[in-house]
């Protein structure tokens, strides 16, 4: 399926959790994120849990806020019963992902194994930082200065792929 944003670019929408929205203002890169040939997204649930960055600030960078269907709203309360941990937050990421057909970036590995169950296409924070890298948009030093930044906030990584990265970013 081909995508189509401003400009004619071909891009694939996105629907990004509160974890790795945070990862990527603590980065600085919630700006530098949209110029990926991706729309990024997240849920209008959201807004009320986002303090640092604010809702404002995401929809100024080019980021837009999207709605779930009542459905989705009450399937919810059935996934929070065979899931524990995500919140009605990342259940509503995970819906807003599948209802439009949209690539959800998450750090929570529950959440993961709920979305791959959906069949709903799963990246996170890392994948984000690799995409900005294959498209130079950073080079390898500015994606290692990034990830080194989300990890001195104590940010829930992978250390083993942390490290891969940081070794092949900072030569």
């Amino acid at each position: 399926m081909t995508y189509e944003i401003d400009g004619g670019r071909s891009s694939r929408p996105l629907v990004v959790d509160s974890s790795v929205i945070f990862d990527l203002y603590h980065a600085d890169l919630l700006v530098v994120v949209t110029r990926l040939p991706f729309r990024f997204h997240f849920v209008n649930f959201l807004a009320s849990e986002l303090v640092y960055p604010r809702a404002e600030l995401l929809e100024e960078s080019g980021w837009t806020s999207l709605a779930i269907s009542i459905k989705a709203v009450a399937e919810i309360a059935e996934l929070r019963q065979r899931y524990t941990g995500p919140s009605f937050n990342d259940f509503a990421g995970l819906l807003a992902a599948f209802e439009h057909e949209a690539i959800l970036v998450t750090g929570d590995a529950k959440l993961r194994k709920a979305a791959e169950e959906k069949q709903v296409t799963v990246h996170g924070v890392l994948w984000l930082l690799d995409e900005l890298v294959r498209h130079t948009i950073l080079t390898p030093a500015q994606a290692a200065t990034s990830l080194r930044k989300i990890l001195d906030r104590d940010s829930w990584l992978p250390q083993k792929e942390c490290e891969k990265r940081l070794a092949k970013w900072s030569v």
